[in-house]
C-alpha cells in the first residue's frame, strides 16, 4: 500500500467524466453562438434535361442549369447574439467551476481513503502479529499442560485468547481489503471490479 497516490491525475471517476463531457459541450455551444456574428454563405446548384412544359408534343428535349448563391446575416440589431454568446460564457464558467469542485472533492475522497487504508494496514499487521505472538504462548502452554507445570483452567483461558485473536486478525483483514477496494473505488481504479 506504501506505493498508493491521492493525486487528482490518477481520479477517472465516471462522475467527472460527465462533468468534463458537459464543459466541454458548454465550450461548443459558445462556439457556435459565436459563429451567428459572421454571415453564413451557401452556393448551390443543379442541373436538369427534359422537355419544355409548354409544347407537349414538341420532341425537342432541353438541358437546364441553376446555379446560386444564398447569404445570411444577422445584424444583431437587438443584440440577440450578444446575450446568447454571454449566456453560453456564463454557463461555461459555471460548468468549469462545478468540475473543479467535483475534482477537488474527488480528490479529497481519495485521500481520505488512502488514509483509511494505511490505519487499516497498520491494524492489520498489529493483530497479525498480536495473533502471532499468542498463538506462540498457546503452543508454549500446551507444552507445559502435557508435562503437567500448567493448569487446565489456564490452557482454556489462552485458548480463549487465541480464538479471539484469530477472530481480531480475520476481522482486520477484511476490514483492509474493504478499505483497499474503497481507495481503487475513490480513484476509479479498474481493479476494483477484478478482485485482488
Amino acid at each position: 500500500y506504501e506505493n498508493l497516490q491521492a493525486t487528482p491525475e490518477l481520479i477517472a471517476r465516471p462522475e467527472l467524466k460527465i462533468q468534463k463531457s458537459k464543459t466541454g459541450a458548454a465550450r461548443l455551444n459558445t462556439s457556435m453562438s459565436k459563429a451567428n456574428y459572421f454571415p453564413s454563405l451557401s452556393a448551390f446548384g443543379g442541373y436538369s434535361y427534359g422537355k419544355p412544359n409548354k409544347d407537349l408534343f414538341n420532341k425537342t428535349w432541353n438541358d437546364y442549369w441553376t446555379v446560386g448563391l444564398n447569404l445570411n446575416w444577422e445584424f444583431n440589431l437587438g443584440g440577440r447574439t450578444i446575450k446568447t454568446v454571454r449566456s453560453a460564457s456564463e454557463s461555461v464558467r459555471a460548468s468549469e467551476s462545478s468540475e473543479r469542485q467535483l475534482q477537488e472533492s474527488l480528490v479529497l475522497q481519495a485521500e481520505v481513503a488512502l488514509k483509511n487504508l494505511g490505519l487499516a494496514y497498520r491494524l492489520y499487521n498489529l493483530a497479525a502479529r498480536e495473533y502471532d505472538m499468542i498463538s506462540h504462548q498457546f503452543r508454549l502452554a500446551r507444552e507445559k499442560e502435557k508435562v503437567g507445570r500448567l493448569a487446565v483452567n489456564r490452557l482454556l483461558q489462552l485458548e480463549a485468547d487465541l480464538t479471539a485473536a484469530e477472530q481480531a486478525f480475520q476481522a482486520s483483514r477484511l476490514n483492509f481489503f474493504i478499505a483497499k477496494n474503497e481507495y481503487l473505488y475513490a480513484i476509479g481504479s479498474p481493479e476494483t471490479y477484478g478482485g485482488f
